[in-house]
């Protein structure tokens, strides 16, 4: 799930959450 979110940011942006907020999930996990 988390390539999937970085890839649609890279797709053009297509996630709800910006960048900032997949580097917490990133952190958490």
């Amino acid at each position: 799930p988390l390539k999937d979110l970085r890839f649609s940011w890279a797709d053009g942006g297509r996630a709800p959450e910006p960048p900032e907020a997949f580097r917490k999930l990133a952190e958490a996990l």
